[in-house]
């Protein structure tokens, strides 16, 4: 299992070129949002550990979002913490949290909207409104993530661990260090 999910990671990775570059983000040195706005197409972003509060995090170009050392990305309650709108994304090793709770917008920790070659592992995910939410994507491997909610928030203030929404092609994989406290619905 883990052999093939690294073989369908890899593919899905393998538009980028070569010589792509890592932009390295450090507490007080400079922002995600700043290092996405200067990466090039298919660049790493690394992201060191410490605690980022930038609102909501955009990507919209094909990037490598990697934390080293369990940096948190705290929304503030503010709405989606990362949303990404580009293909050929990974984000991996980072600690989500701090979605808005709303009646009206799906608001997530990590979003995807009509995307493809979308892959989500290794993250974990504390206390949002929708964990990880897919619409629209094609060709997606989601793994080895870790969503937790808030047993203190009642039950019609959380939404769904991992969401997925007229997707297509996509691979969830769980393994026994996985766990979800909020209930997970599948759609596709």
């Amino acid at each position: 299992m883990k052999t093939m999910l690294r073989t369908t990671a890899s593919l899905l990775l393998c538009a980028c070129p070569a010589d792509a570059r890592a932009c390295r983000v450090r507490p007080g040195g400079g922002t995600i949002k700043e290092a996405l706005a200067m990466a090039a197409d298919c660049d790493t972003v690394l992201v060191h550990a410490g605690t980022y509060a930038e609102g909501t995090i955009t990507i919209e170009r094909p990037v490598v979002l990697l934390g080293k050392g369990w940096p948190v990305i705290d929304g503030g309650g503010a709405g989606e913490v990362i949303v990404v709108k580009a293909s050929h994304v990974t984000i991996s090793g980072l600690v989500v949290r701090g979605t808005a709770i709303s009646d009206l917008n799906d608001n997530a920790a990590i979003k995807c909207i009509s995307t493809t070659d979308i892959v989500i592992t290794g993250n974990r995910v504390e206390g949002c409104f929708f964990g990880i939410y897919l619409s629209s994507v094609a060709r997606a491997v989601v793994s080895d993530n870790r969503v937790i909610g808030d047993a203190a928030t009642q039950e019609n203030r959380r939404a769904n661990g991992i969401h997925l929404w007229k997707c297509a092609m996509w691979m969830c994989c769980a393994t026994r260090r996985c766990t979800t406290a909020m209930a997970s619905t599948w759609s596709s």
